[in-house]
């Protein structure tokens, strides 16, 4: 099995994340609760910051080409 690359590294913590993230919104929602703080800020910014993750994950792949 080769060993993979930062890039390759990053692109997958980026697809987790978004699982994770998208899991997770699915609770609160469900929830109904008033959402505050830090969790009201990943829901807001979450898409963005793990699409910013997979991006900086596949330009390092391509920078590596």
């Amino acid at each position: 099995m080769p060993s993979l690359k930062s890039g390759e590294i990053l692109a997958l913590v980026g697809l987790l994340l978004l699982i994770v993230h998208n899991l997770g919104r699915r609770q609160l929602v469900k929830a109904g609760k008033p959402v505050r703080g830090l969790t009201r800020f990943w829901l807001i910014w979450g898409d963005l910051v793990v699409f910013l993750i997979i991006l900086a994950g596949l330009t390092l792949i391509w920078a590596h080409k």
